[in-house]
Order: structure tokens, then sequence, then C-alpha cells
């Protein structure tokens, strides 16, 4: 039984990572102009340049379960939010997790741990210098944390487009890091 669910769960993230390959990022200049667009890419440095996302908190729990004698934790459904300040504005960031899974060190536990999983971004801008509205898309991160040793740093790549709004924008893909509660998108580059 729980080789079958393991099995589900890695066929799941391999076919959720293969859509997200196929819509990746690609790498851009700072500025340039391709087949009438706009490329602006921004980038940050963590520790450094202030937090793009900040105040983090959950709005939804989500659904979690330990297989393999405790040692894989599958999780999905976790709603958060927090605040994003950063190139293309001021507003609010919600993530929600499609579906995570993570190897725990100590059975039961997620004090030490690696894993990945695809999350749902949603990117609700109040104002800046694209305009307003929200962009929507997936991300896939990746974790490697130890509680114990005071480390739990996090790695997100995405791509978004906006759904409503004002927005000037054709799509934006960033690439993050996370260390505990302090996010950086350490690159956006946004295509308009």
């Amino acid at each position: 039984m729980n080789k079958k669910v393991i099995s589900s769960a890695v066929i799941i993230l391999m076919i959720a990572m293969l859509i997200v390959s196929i819509f990746g990022i690609t790498p851009v200049s700072a500025k340039q102009t391709c087949r009438s667009s706009t490329v602006d890419k921004f980038t940050a440095t963590p520790f450094v340049d202030p937090p793009t996302m900040t105040n983090m908190k959950d709005l939804e729990p989500g659904s979690e379960k330990y297989v393999c004698e405790g040692t894989i934790r599958i999780a999905r459904g976790n709603l958060r939010q927090c605040d994003y300040n950063g190139p293309l504005g001021a507003g609010t960031l919600f993530f929600k997790t499609v579906y995570s899974i993570m190897h725990v060190e100590i059975p039961n536990s997620i004090s030490i741990g690696i894993g990945y999983g695809i999350y749902q971004y949603t990117l609700v801008l109040d104002n800046g210098p694209y305009g307003s509205g929200t962009l929507k898309g997936i991300a896939k991160l990746n974790w490697d944390y130890n509680i114990n040793e005071f480390s739990f740093e996090t790695w997100d790549t995405a791509k978004l487009f906006p759904v409503d709004g004002n927005l000037n924008i054709k799509w934006v893909s960033v690439e993050g890091y996370t260390f505990f509660f302090d996010w950086w998108w350490t690159t956006t580059t946004i295509v308009s």
C-alpha cells in the first residue's frame, strides 16, 4: 500500500514538474526588445536587499500524511499569504500547496528534511509601475532544512500570467530564495 501511494505521488510530481519545465524560465538580458516585447530584469541579493515577501501567515490548513514508516511526508491544500514589495509594485502573494513530498530524518517529524513541491501562486498587485491586477501561475519549490541547526532554506521558480486588472504585462518569471521567513525573489523577469 505504501509503495503504491509513493509511486502515485512521484508520478504526479513528475507530471507537474514536466508542465513547469514546458512553461519554464528563459534566460534574458537585463533589458531588450523582442518581437514587440519589452523585457525588464530585476535582481535582489539575499541578506543585502530587503526581502521581497514579508509577514507570512497561514490562511487555511492543508492535509498531510506520513508513509514509509513515517519517513515520507506528503502534503497538499495549505494556503498561505504574505506581503509583496518588489519590482512589480506592492500587493499580496497567496500560495497554495498543490502537492509536496518530503523525506524526513526523524519519523513523523518535520524538524529535519529535504523535499520539493508544486504550488499555485496568486499575486494581487495594488499598484505598481506595470499597473494593478492579479497574476497567477505555478511554482516549483525545493527545500532543505534542519531546525536543530537553525537552517531552513527554500528555492523557488515560477511563471505568472495576468488574469485581471489593467496590468501591462505578458508574463513574469521569478527565481527565489527563502531563509526561514525572509523571502527574496532574486531574479524577476517581466515581459510586457
